[in-house]
Parts: C-alpha cells; structure tokens; sequence
C-alpha cells in the first residue's frame, strides 16, 4: 500500500477533480509501476518462480491472455504446484488466473470484452 501511494503521487498531475487526492490516470499508472517492482521482488527472494515467469513474460502476446488454459504455456505439474503455492496462480474451472500484482508485469490481458473476474481469496 505505501508503495502504491508513493507511486500513485510521484508525478501528481494537474488535479481534474477537485474532490480527489489521486487521479485515475495516476492510479492507473502507479498500479503497473507496483507490479513490475513487485516481480522483481518475487524473482529475487523465490528463485524457483523466475524461470516460470520467464516463460510467461517472453511468451507470443496472443497467448497473453486471461483466463488461460492449462496448456497454453505448458506449465509442468511442479511449476503449476509452486505458482499456486505461493499465491500467483488460481484456477478456476480449469481456467487459469494471475493475480493482478504479477499480470501488469507480465503483460497479460483480459479477452475482449470480458471484464476480469473477481476470484475468492478462499478459493481452494
């Protein structure tokens, strides 16, 4: 949250609404800059997840998309084990999710027209 915040007022624009701290297009762009610190965070202290992450980041940009199914990307058993293990990996009816903290990093989307889907915390 603070890195959000010190993102989110790093270049404070012009104020368009005089009834907001934060603008939309500031927020918009300090959530992409989280995300990228973030993965490199996530890349130093679990080094098993850089590779898989590797693998998703430098993957065609047509596959890039959210949900995405178990074969997309060929994730094996314990690269699909850790992901989820570690929270940056929730499936959902046989349809993959990443958690937005990692997506921007990676550059996924969302197919078109789909708004993302909101996925439980306690979702097992």
């Amino acid at each position: 949250m603070i890195r959000f915040l010190e993102k989110a007022t790093d270049h404070a624009g012009n104020a368009t609404y005089k009834d907001r701290y934060l603008m939309p297009t500031e927020i918009r762009k300090a959530i992409s800059d989280c995300s990228n610190d973030k993965i490199g965070e996530i890349r130093d202290e679990i080094k098993a997840l850089g590779p898989i992450f590797d693998k998703l980041e430098y993957a065609p940009e047509e596959k890039k998309v959210l949900p995405f199914s178990a074969d997309t990307f060929n994730l094996a058993q314990a690269e699909e084990k850790i992901m989820k293990q570690e929270g940056y990996l929730k499936i959902d009816n046989d349809r993959y999710y990443l958690p937005e903290i990692i997506r921007h990093a990676l550059k996924f989307k969302y197919g078109k027209g789909a708004r993302p889907k909101v996925i439980s915390l306690l979702l097992k």
